[in-house]
């Protein structure tokens, strides 16, 4: 797939209304989108996911933002929890085969089953594959781990 260009209908499993809800800054010339993986990145501020190292996965995205002209110009809220994204293709497809390892983040609506030969930063744990696409369970603050 590719990043997102707008709102993303992302599903959730369970009842993630009731999950935390956390709010943190845009970093600064950040464009936000409803449904999409957030991150943090080094400097503490959300961003998109994108192919990095450094970034930190948060969960979904549950507002849209325009781009920001300064950093922390705009407050999105992100919710941890079990969320439906596209699978990565040819050696990064994710299948029932793979519930319960780490996946990578790819973009902010895909996720993959390596880490790109150490490029990508970890989304959370497979939950399960299915029609919806690749259910991510993200356990941030706690440590996914290998």
């Amino acid at each position: 797939m590719a990043a997102l260009t707008g709102p993303r209908d992302t599903k959730a499993r369970g009842d993630v209304d009731s999950g935390r809800l956390d709010q943190f800054g845009v970093a600064d010339a950040t464009t936000i989108y409803q449904g999409a993986i957030c991150c943090l990145n080094a400097a503490g501020e959300v961003v998109p996911g994108t192919v990095s190292t450094s970034l930190t996965a948060l969960g979904r995205a549950d507002n849209s933002h325009p781009l920001s002209t300064s950093a922390d110009q705009f407050l999105v809220g992100t919710r941890v929890g079990m969320f439906a994204y596209d699978s990565g293709t040819a050696g990064d497809a994710i299948t029932k085969a793979d519930r319960g390892k780490v996946c990578y983040i790819i973009d902010d609506q895909t996720v993959g089953l390596t880490d790109g030969g150490a490029t990508r930063s970890k989304a959370g744990r497979v939950y399960d594959v299915d029609a919806e696409g690749v259910w991510v369970d993200f356990v941030y603050p706690m440590e996914v781990g290998a």
